[in-house]
């Protein structure tokens, strides 16, 4: 039987985080915390000259990982890298 959940709370807008500083200095911790916790030692990304392409042409471009394990974010961290872009992250707080 599914169950249902409702909220009584309201939409409340946060914009991005645009500090550059702190983002910059975590990801150089990145490749250490996606090979120690999630044996990952390898990341090959395709079509990242499409993205590429399309962020410099202005477009915005939504990503939608499937979160079939932990380490998403950290994989699409290394995406933003390679196309030399920034990301921002959704994520729905819990309550």
């Amino acid at each position: 039987m599914a169950s249902v959940v409702v909220t009584d709370s309201n939409y409340e807008f946060v914009p991005p985080h645009t500090n550059k500083l702190w983002p910059r200095f975590l990801s150089w911790f990145v490749p250490r915390i996606l090979r120690r916790t999630y044996g990952v030692t390898e990341l090959e990304y395709r079509g990242t000259d499409i993205l590429k392409s399309l962020t410099d042409a202005g477009h915005g471009v939504l990503l939608a990982p499937n979160h079939s394990r932990m380490c998403d974010a950290f994989v699409l961290d290394g995406l933003s890298k390679a196309i030399r872009r920034p990301s921002y992250v959704m994520e729905k707080p819990c309550s």
